[in-house]
């Protein structure tokens, strides 16, 4: 899609539709633009917001085109419409498929035994056969939920349409999860399998990447991300925790051996001029997030 588009036209049919959306799925809640570090605050019918102080139909505040058009004027970005309009369409077609669709699947009952299952099978201890039957058992939901029918077709508030409309998407991150934690044969952090209980950098120092290229998959595609020992300030090691039994990543000697002779060569010099030598990356951060990162106990 064409990214020349950096026009207030185009960000207010966006924006347009968002709210469109918006408001037929949740039966006119949106959101109210608030001032700078302030949360934005969703505002339904009859007032109730997020929290105080609470606004009265009457007295909600709304936003006019012309107010949107202003603020936009003082942004900088890109909006690659043709990609928003694509995705936008794409959104649409799925509510108007669950509205006018003839699918016998419930959406809460679902939604329901999707929670049962990443509770019973994976929680905060984890097996593999128990993360297997999980797996197999997330794609026969995400099956069925192809084939979810609601009663309420009206527009407006419709909480059976907000169900039906999560549901795939939730099903997917659980199968994310689930699929995930089955091929990591380690445990790491908050993911502990009780039949690969160490922590093994040397086969899974890596970020796990899930995507569905293919709208038709049951499983996401895996892909992984190597993380580099040779440029971290502090290697994988012990944590001070635990049995000292983690299988170490081929690099991770090397670098504290490196470590360790620039903290020599550097004597006392302060923290930042050693976090430079020991990660020199500066250049590659936007300059707005340059300056000294500060600690608790730090003084001017």
């Amino acid at each position: 899609p064409s990214r020349d588009v950096r026009t207030k036209d185009a960000l207010l049919r966006a924006a347009d539709s968002a709210l469109s959306t918006a408001k037929r799925e949740g039966g006119g809640r949106i959101c109210v633009f608030q001032q700078q570090n302030q949360m934005y605050t969703p505002v339904t019918r009859d007032g109730r917001g997020s929290g105080p102080p609470k606004i009265s139909r009457s007295d909600r505040p709304t936003i006019s085109q012309d107010e949107i058009a202003t603020r936009l004027d003082d942004l900088d970005c890109d909006v690659a419409v043709g990609y928003t309009q694509a995705r936008h369409d794409w959104e649409q077609a799925r509510i108007d498929t669950l509205l006018h669709g003839d699918g016998s699947e419930n959406a809460s009952a679902l939604m329901a035994r999707m929670q049962e299952i990443m509770t019973d099978k994976v929680g905060i201890f984890r097996r593999g056969d128990l993360l297997e039957s999980a797996v197999e058992e997330l794609q026969q939901l995400l099956v069925r939920s192809r084939s979810i029918g609601i009663a309420t077709r009206r527009p407006g508030a419709n909480p059976e349409l907000v169900t039906a409309y999560r549901v795939q998407k939730m099903l997917k991150l659980a199968l994310c999860v689930a699929h995930g934690a089955l091929q990591r044969t380690e445990s790491r952090g908050a993911h502990y399998r009780e039949d690969h209980p160490r922590r093994n950098d040397a086969d899974w120092l890596k970020r796990t990447l899930a995507s569905w290229p293919d709208p038709g998959q049951t499983l996401p595609t895996l892909g992984y991300e190597p993380l580099d020992v040779s440029r971290m300030e502090l290697p994988p090691g012990w944590r001070g925790y635990g049995a000292k039994d983690a299988i170490a990543h081929p690099a991770t000697e090397a670098r504290a051996a490196e470590i360790a002779a620039i903290r020599s060569a550097f004597g006392h010099a302060d923290r930042y001029t050693l976090q430079q030598a020991l990660m020199p990356f500066e250049h590659l951060v936007p300059e707005p997030f340059r300056g000294r990162n500060e600690r608790l106990g730090d003084t001017p």
